[in-house]
Order: C-alpha cells, then sequence, then structure tokens
C-alpha cells in the first residue's frame, strides 16, 4: 500500500491542514482524498450556467454517474473527481502524479484540453483523439459528456442561444461516437440525454423563445 505526503497540499495551504506526515491509501480512501482535493482546487470556481452553481457539484455529478452504473475502480472514480483540475485548476500532470500516481494522473491528463489552444481546435482534438483514449478516460468522457449535455437543457451556459446549445450537443455526439464501444448503459444514458436535450432546444425554437 502506497502513501501520499505533504504533496497534498495546494499552492498557498498551511503545511498543517494535514496533521499527519503521510496519509495511507486504499481504494477507498484515495476517492475520498480525490474528492478533497477536487474541492480544495476548484474553491470559488462556479459552472457556467446561470445559476452559477459551484463547480465541484459537476465533479460529484460526474463521479455518481460512474458509481450508480456499477464503476467501482477507484483509478476511473478518482480521475473522474480530479478530471478538471489540469484543465481549469492550472495543475500538471507530474502534480498529480506526486499526489494520486501515474496511472490517475495519466487519465486526467487524457481527458484534459489544452486551454491556450483554439475552442475550434480542441475541439476538433477531442474527436481526433477520442478512439485512442484508455477504457478509464472513455468512462469519465462518457460521464463528463452525460452531464453537460444535460446541463445544457436545464442549466445553459450565460449567453447560449439555442444553436449553440445545439452545437454542443451533436460535437459531443461526435466525441462519444468516435470512442470505441465502452459500457452500453452509460452510451444508452447519453443518447437518451441527446435526446432529451435536443427535444427541448426544439420545443424553445417552435415556441420562438429567446436564448
Amino acid at each position: 500500500m502506497r502513501s501520499m505526503s505533504q504533496s497534498l497540499l495546494l499552492p498557498g495551504e498551511s503545511p498543517n491542514l494535514f496533521a499527519a506526515e503521510c496519509v495511507a491509501v486504499t481504494s477507498f480512501s484515495v476517492v475520498v482524498t480525490a474528492a478533497d482535493f477536487a474541492a480544495r482546487a476548484h474553491r470559488g470556481q462556479t459552472r457556467k450556467g446561470r445559476s452559477r452553481r459551484p463547480y465541484i457539484e459537476h465533479v460529484l455529478a460526474v463521479t455518481s454517474t460512474l458509481s450508480m452504473h456499477g464503476i467501482d475502480d477507484p483509478v476511473t472514480l478518482a480521475a473522474a473527481l480530479l478530471h478538471d483540475t489540469i484543465e481549469d485548476c492550472g495543475l500538471t500532470r507530474d502534480g498529480l502524479a506526486a499526489v494520486f500516481g501515474d496511472r490517475i494522473a495519466d487519465v486526467v491528463l487524457e481527458v484534459s484540453d489544452d486551454p491556450r489552444l483554439s475552442l475550434h481546435t480542441r475541439r476538433l482534438l477531442q474527436v481526433h483523439e477520442a478512439p485512442g483514449l484508455s477504457r478509464e478516460a472513455r468512462l469519465v468522457k462518457l460521464a463528463d459528456k452525460i452531464n453537460n449535455v444535460r446541463e445544457v437543457a436545464i442549466d445553459p451556459g450565460e449567453g447560449w442561444d439555442d444553436a449553440r446549445r445545439r452545437d454542443y450537443v451533436t460535437w459531443s455526439q461526435q466525441v462519444v461516437a468516435a470512442m470505441p464501444p465502452t459500457h452500453a448503459a452509460l452510451e444508452r444514458l447519453f443518447a437518451t440525454e441527446c435526446t432529451a436535450t435536443l427535444t427541448v432546444i426544439g420545443a424553445r425554437e417552435r415556441a420562438g423563445a429567446p436564448g
């Protein structure tokens, strides 16, 4: 059983945050530690939706989607909790590896966009790279897309008109279609969420609702 040291600390945090010199890692504790780490990494961040929900709610929803569909692999669940820490929190693959090990860090890196690239390029890369993702990364990607598409229906980003919402769903379908078969139930749920969201958008368009 490996251990994690004071590298659990994020920049600016007191070295007294963890009283023990190290945290023992079991399958359960690594997931709990990842949840704690993600909550601190995303502190103060909100989702793009109009409700401005705390960002941590999203990563918990992604992880819950996996757990409720029988995924109990700690690498996948920890990566789900941490999946936006490189992209949105300025952390690095090596920094995560120092805390959680290479496998978890590599999965997080697989599902991370490079924020220095344009949105168009990032979207093209997600489709291009989808066939080569590890199974763990595909599971995280599926759960992330399920929750993102659901949010597009009920809590879209500020300024997102119906055309942009529809475009997001269409692109998400392209990403998932490019991945090898991964988990039938999650793939069915993704398809269901896409249909539901497109139905909502279509109803709004027919009603002439403002964006």
